[in-house]
């Protein structure tokens, strides 16, 4: 959906908005976390492209994800989403506990306090980003609080809140903490109209950057 171009520039800007929401985190936990943007796309259903095809074979089974509900000129979603197995890897880096992974404390493997810290990366995260396409949209947005969930998605299975009718923003993002890296990918779900005022605004973008 994007052009080369165009998603040169959407990469530069996420990469920009997710470095601040990283320096937040290293903030909070006395630690480094470094930030990356491998990917980014825009696409109108996942399973619809090679790129979203991709992103569909890597989020398959059990995983983790932090939710945010939005309203930027009509409802929307937005999900941190990680393996669940690499989410906790994440929680015990930041959280600097022994990085193992057990069954002890419940059927999911997070503790109460493991599930509060994830709830906590993803309000960073997620508002940050959310926060930054409200103001390259010029339109302000109202937050629910984050939430998180425990998924099982089957190979195949249409992916969390990317329905038709919805554009959905796909964010590849890497966490270095402590020099591993952790891989996980931000979804945000985008009505028609929203979707068409980010390309606008990529648009004007590429005019500052190129004349």
């Amino acid at each position: 959906m994007l052009s080369p171009l165009q998603q040169d520039a959407l990469k530069e800007f996420m990469n920009i908005t997710i470095g601040q929401a990283g320096n937040v985190l290293s903030e909070m936990v006395n630690q480094k976390v470094r930030l990356e943007v491998p990917e980014v796309y825009l696409l109108q259903k996942l399973e619809s492209s090679e790129a979203g095809e991709r992103l569909s074979g890597y989020l398959t089974g059990h995983v983790v994800s932090s939710v945010l509900r939005f309203e930027i000129g009509c409802n929307g979603v937005a999900r941190l989403v990680f393996p669940r197995d690499k989410g906790k890897l994440l929680v015990n880096l930041l959280l600097d506990d022994e990085p193992l992974y057990s069954g002890e404390n419940g059927e999911n493997g997070f503790s109460e306090t493991d599930t509060d810290a994830m709830k906590e990366v993803g309000n960073v995260l997620l508002n940050v980003i959310v926060g930054s396409l409200g103001n390259l949209l010029e339109t302000r947005i109202e937050y629910s609080l984050p939430e998180v969930e425990f998924l099982y998605l089957c190979d195949g299975e249409q992916r969390p809140d990317l329905c038709d009718g919805y554009y959905t923003l796909v964010i590849r993002n890497t966490f270095v903490v402590s020099d591993t890296r952790i891989e996980g990918a931000i979804f945000v779900m985008l009505c028609l109209d929203s979707a068409v005022q980010l390309l606008g605004k990529i648009d004007e973008l590429l005019v500052e950057l190129y004349g």
